[in-house]
């Protein structure tokens, strides 16, 4: 598997793209982030356009293990924070994967 990409690698590649300063790009994907973050924290679905969607979905309460104790837990009713990609953001990612991988 490839390297991770982290908030200096795309905060790099944002600046060259468009011609300004890393620091300034990592401080707007910062501010991207803590933007969607508040949105969420609201109950708020985020629409990126050509991109894809941000929101909440409530998972509800469920058996689980605790491997330390070996005991039958039962996990409370919570929130994930889920992304869907727009259909031809997965098709970019196929293309470029090679091997005939798919992204489900």
């Amino acid at each position: 598997m490839a390297k991770e990409y982290d908030l200096t690698d795309v905060a790099g590649e944002m600046a060259t793209r468009l011609g300004k300063a890393p620091t300034e790009m990592r401080e707007a994907v910062n501010c991207f982030f803590e933007v969607v973050a508040d949105a969420l924290a609201s109950e708020k679905r985020v629409e990126v356009h050509n991109c894809g969607t941000f929101h909440l979905t409530k998972r509800l309460a469920h058996p689980g293990w605790n491997f330390q104790t070996e005991t039958l837990i039962t996990v409370p009713e919570h929130y994930r924070i889920t992304f869907n990609a727009m259909p031809h953001i997965e098709d970019m990612v196929e293309e470029n994967l090679g091997d005939g991988l798919k992204v489900y």
